[in-house]
């Protein structure tokens, strides 16, 4: 995917904005967000609702 700006997710009714993303997928129903440092953010039930 590359790196990519800025996404919205949806978790539990809550839009949250995170930038700097490198990557994301999904592990069963939890979205995982990789940032560059390699940190990995985990959403349970969040879905990516757009790329900004």
């Amino acid at each position: 995917m590359g790196v990519t700006p800025s996404v919205v997710i949806v978790q539990g009714g809550e839009e949250i904005e995170r930038h700097d993303v490198e990557t994301w997928w999904y592990d069963k129903a939890t979205l995982n967000i990789r940032y560059p440092n390699g940190e990995v953010e985990e959403f349970p039930g969040g879905n990516v609702m757009k790329r900004l």
